[in-house]
């Protein structure tokens, strides 16, 4: 079971990753972010349900 921290730190890999991939040119570059972006959006489902339970319950 991931963790409030965690859950927040899987949000914001994917929010950098994928502002990254908007200007990368670099085709070795931008399969390493895609990759990091998928094992990132792996773990998302848990951590929005999580995220939806907590706003809300008003703990947010």
């Amino acid at each position: 079971m991931a963790s409030a921290l965690e859950d927040f730190i899987t949000a914001q890999n994917i929010s950098l990753y994928r502002s990254l991939l908007k200007t990368e040119t670099q085709p070795g570059k931008r399969r390493i972010l895609l990759q990091l972006l998928e094992a990132e959006l792996t773990k998302l489902p848990e951590a929005l349900k999580r995220f939806e339970r907590t706003r809300i319950t008003g703990l947010r």
